[in-house]
């Protein structure tokens, strides 16, 4: 599936986990991001459709971007806020469709990354082990390789559940998916980085480049998946 594919089926998912929520559960604070609450969350997803749409995209991804775009439907309840957003859908796929594997796969990576904040701030875990994950997964894997090259840190092997499938030579990390994910777009703090199983003589340049943002500073767990 191509990025606009992912994106398209993770909007789909989040709009429909939105319909399902009470008025109390929009306003939870999201632990993964505390600036923002539930409904907030969501009024950055309608904003960035609506701005990419609206050709809005100056400071795009930065701080100030995106707190607009939550301040701009601060008065929206979180169905007024999902219909402006399942409008805008549609438009925006087809307006991206041309781009092809152009595309920023960061589009989607924002989204399934918000998808998780919110399903881990109302307590119904899922999408964590599907092709969604998986193709968000190889991305930030080849990005945490491309870091430590750039840093002059020897290769290692990352396994994720799925064995080495790069160079361990000089050792290797192993951790669940869906924690190198969440660790990766600084949803989980150093400490618990480093308590990875690391097979590496010196692990703590590694852990200090895992995370594309900053990570956090105290410990974020979130609800596991049912068994």
């Amino acid at each position: 599936m191509s990025t606009l594919d992912h994106w398209a089926a993770g909007q789909r998912d989040l709009s429909a986990l939105g319909r399902t929520l009470t008025d109390g559960e929009a306003e939870l604070v999201v632990p993964a991001c505390p600036d923002w609450t539930v409904r907030e969350v969501f009024a950055h997803q309608a904003g960035v459709a609506s701005d990419i749409l609206g050709g809005r995209l100056e400071g795009v991804a930065t701080d100030p971007w995106t707190q607009r775009q939550v301040e701009e439907r601060a008065e929206r309840t979180l169905s007024q806020i999902l219909d402006e957003w399942e409008a805008d859908a549609p438009r925006l796929i087809e307006a991206m469709t041309p781009l092809g594997d152009a595309i920023d796969p960061r589009m989607f990576m924002d989204l399934w990354t918000h998808d998780q904040d919110v399903r881990g701030a109302v307590r119904r875990p899922g999408g964590r082990d599907g092709d969604a994950a998986v193709w968000v997964a190889e991305r930030l894997r080849q990005n945490a390789h491309e870091q430590f090259e750039r840093s002059g840190l020897a290769p290692i092997g990352i396994d994720l559940g799925d064995g080495p499938t790069d160079s361990a030579e000089h050792g290797a990390v192993r951790v669940d998916r869906f924690e190198f994910i969440r660790a990766s777009v600084g949803r989980r703090s150093p400490d618990q980085v480093r308590a990875w199983a690391w097979s590496v003589a010196d692990p703590e340049p590694y852990v200090c480049l895992v995370p594309v943002f900053n990570p956090r500073d105290t410990e974020l767990l979130e609800p596991a998946t049912p068994t």
